[in-house]
């Protein structure tokens, strides 16, 4: 499930969430558009997003694509759908739901996303495992997240307030890039660094491909 003060932490902050990360995520969230402009042309396709939140990524959405998008928060849920009304599409659908425990059948996405999620969850793996387990062979999984650098002092001096972010924030500080990497059936075919504020990267946005 997500981590346990996230569904109270959301509901707190739902009417100001758009002003406050909208500006600091921005960027994780052009990339996500631009995977979406992949398949515009591709009828049929279906989209998972784990973690719609306020509903930041619709905008992007391609008029062709089956989308559906889950979260865990009904006060971000309702703000979402909202904006889906106003883009009249039909294939768009969202729902409450765990993301550690989906109810989709195996294979059912050709593309399932997380932006800023998996660190906000009690159990990012088992999150990845899910969306691996829905995805189609030879689909994608595009993820953002704020993972640590293993290999520096900076690393260590984050994984330190751990604690303090998982209570107080909602999110983790301690994944890396390796615990995700190790996952089945799954291959790794884009990484790089995302929402930059003043010079310094927040965010990792990760591309995997289902073998």
């Amino acid at each position: 499930m997500m981590s346990k003060n996230a569904p109270r932490d959301y509901s707190l902050i739902a009417p100001l969430y758009d002003q406050i990360f909208q500006r600091f995520l921005s960027q994780g969230h052009v990339e996500i558009g631009q995977l979406l402009k992949k398949v515009k042309n591709k009828k049929g396709i279906k989209v998972l997003e784990i973690g719609v939140g306020s509903g930041l990524s619709l905008s992007h959405l391609p008029s062709a694509i089956d989308y559906k998008g889950i979260d865990i928060n009904e006060k971000m849920l309702i703000r979402a759908r909202k904006k889906a009304e106003g883009l009249n599409r039909r294939k768009i659908a969202l729902e409450l739901m765990d993301a550690e425990n989906l109810t989709m059948r195996d294979n059912s996405y050709d593309l399932v996303m997380a932006a800023s999620v998996i660190t906000a969850v009690d159990s990012p793996i088992r999150t990845m495992k899910e969306m691996i387990r829905v995805t189609k062979k030879g689909g994608h999984i595009a993820v953002i997240a704020n993972l640590r650098e293993t290999t520096s002092i900076k690393s260590d001096f984050v994984k330190f307030f751990d604690p303090i972010t998982r209570k107080y924030l909602g999110f983790r500080t301690d994944l890396d890039l390796e615990s995700i990497r190790k996952l089945r059936n799954v291959k790794l075919v884009e990484h790089k660094k995302v929402n930059n504020v003043f010079g310094f990267p927040l965010s990792t946005f990760l591309l995997f491909q289902k073998t």
